[in-house]
């Protein structure tokens, strides 16, 4: 899936699907949202992993790059969602096919037993598309999946893709 795409995409709103996990036990999730900016403003500011706007996210409590080297970065993050608990993500850039793909490093130590993913970013005129494929496991994964109301994976997946809209609106001139 290519980053340059140049005809129009049929995303209005935000589309989850749920996914069937690639491993024999496990869960995964697609999500599909455009955003009203440029690709590469887009990227620019879904790379930015040294920055302090996240945590203007109410999901997320703590955010900071630990290191890069070359196009991969390992961060710390911290959710509202499972208070005193570290995330460790490395994240591997592919700026050519406006592609990253992430994984949590040692999950164990943040009750998962997996997570990894990938999210494509496709260029649609002067707007982006994204697509984010995710698969993970941790208990309780079965009953977040199902959960209709606030707090469950569908409203998690629609804050975060609404906050992600707000901010680099917000923000758009800096990543110019």
């Amino acid at each position: 899936m290519a980053g340059s795409h140049s005809h129009p995409l049929p995303v209005t709103g935000v589309q989850i699907s749920e996914l069937s996990p690639v491993q024999s036990e496990g869960y995964g999730y697609r999500i599909v949202y455009r955003v009203p900016v440029d690709i590469d403003t887009f990227w620019r500011f879904k790379t930015d992993f040294d920055n302090d706007f996240l945590i203007q996210n109410k999901t997320i409590t703590s955010h900071r790059l630990l290191r890069r080297h070359k196009n991969i970065a390992v961060t710390e993050t911290s959710y509202a969602a499972a208070p005193g608990k570290h995330f460790i993500w490395e994240t591997a850039t592919d700026s050519d096919n406006y592609q990253m793909q992430f994984r949590l490093i040692d999950p164990r130590s943040s009750g998962q037993r997996y997570h990894w993913g990938v999210i494509q970013l496709i260029r649609d005129g002067g707007q982006t598309v994204v697509i984010q494929q995710a698969y993970f496991d941790f208990s309780g994964a079965g009953f977040w999946v199902v959960y209709p109301w606030q707090g469950g994976m569908r409203d998690v997946l629609r804050t975060n893709a609404a906050w992600e809209k707000e901010a680099i609106m917000r923000m758009q001139a800096a990543y110019r």
